[in-house]
């Protein structure tokens, strides 16, 4: 499955991915619209995202979510308390093969409108945030978000009077 999809960002979680268990924001996300090809058989589907924390991804990251969701805080362990759970954002997904076998990979997270189950240990994750507590920091002081408006993950009712 491949293109751009709105989602809602069913689980936020900062964690160690992977045999190096390197830092990473993950987002667990569900599609609710094919933006492109307005295909039905895709919404209610599950993509994950892992947002890295390394020196090199680090700036990236946090700029993806400030963009796509709208966060400003300071404190990465704010992902283990949901503060961007129930939010809505774009995905971009492509195809990757890996031995033959092709899975759907997203590839950018982007705010509405642009074009384009996951295990927590909750001690692992707060030692994280604490050993990037300085770099957050220094992050911030250097790009300070402008407040970002989040379109609801589901619209209002029509309340039209006709």
């Amino acid at each position: 499955m491949k293109g751009t999809f709105e989602c809602t960002v069913v689980k936020s979680t900062l964690r160690g991915v992977g045999q190096k268990n390197t830092p990473a924001i993950s987002l667990e996300l569900e599609i609710t619209k094919d933006v492109l090809n307005d295909n039905q058989d895709t919404i209610g589907r599950k993509l994950f995202w892992d947002g890295f924390l390394t020196d090199a991804a680090f700036e990236n990251t946090l700029k993806s979510l400030d963009k796509a969701l709208g966060y400003t805080g300071n404190d990465l362990s704010d992902f283990n308390r949901g503060c961007v759970d129930g939010k809505a954002l774009q995905a971009v997904v492509e195809e990757e093969s890996n031995q033959g076998k092709v899975y759907s990979k997203v590839r950018f997270i982007n705010a509405i409108g642009a074009t384009g189950g996951m295990k927590v240990d909750p001690v692992a994750s707060q030692s994280i945030a604490e050993k990037l507590k300085g770099k957050m920091l220094a992050y911030r002081q250097n790009n300070k978000p402008a407040p970002q408006a989040n379109k609801p993950a589901t619209p209002p009712e029509n309340n039209l009077p006709f």
